[in-house]
């Protein structure tokens, strides 16, 4: 990446930036929808936030614990500029320090196609709802 980005922890009085750029990014009323977790990172540049990734953890199959990407989003101005990637990078990397051994996302099916490109970039691979839930 060729421009300073810094990612670190959501503020708690950063909700309303983070909605705010949550509308930007994906349309009015999708603000409504997003809300931080425990693990929201935000990435900034020249002091703005530009990016969001919101991140949560679950137990499953008994014995596993796996992560899930709940919100990752840019502002338009910030998009093609690195900033989902690195997103990415943390989250995955903040998920594996936090005992996950399966990480997990959806990508909405009316993004772009460099988004849905993410999870190839990021090592993982594309698996069936019902695969991963699972009746054993």
């Amino acid at each position: 990446m060729d421009e300073e980005y810094r990612i670190r922890q959501l503020e708690p009085d950063e909700t309303g930036k983070m909605k705010r750029l949550a509308r930007r990014s994906f349309g009015v009323l999708q603000g409504v929808f997003v809300k931080p977790t425990d693990e929201t990172y935000v990435c900034e540049l020249d002091g703005e936030i530009v990016g969001v990734i919101a991140l949560a953890t679950f137990r499953f199959k008994r014995d596993r614990s796996g992560g899930v990407v709940k919100w990752l989003y840019t502002d338009p101005v910030a998009q093609g500029r690195g900033v989902a990637a690195e997103l990415v990078s943390h989250g995955v990397s903040r998920l594996r320090e936090l005992g996950c051994d399966e990480l997990f996302t959806t990508v909405e099916g009316y993004k772009p196609a460099r988004v849905t490109g993410l999870p190839t970039r990021a090592s993982t691979r594309s698996v069936p709802c019902n695969r991963c839930v699972g009746t054993d």
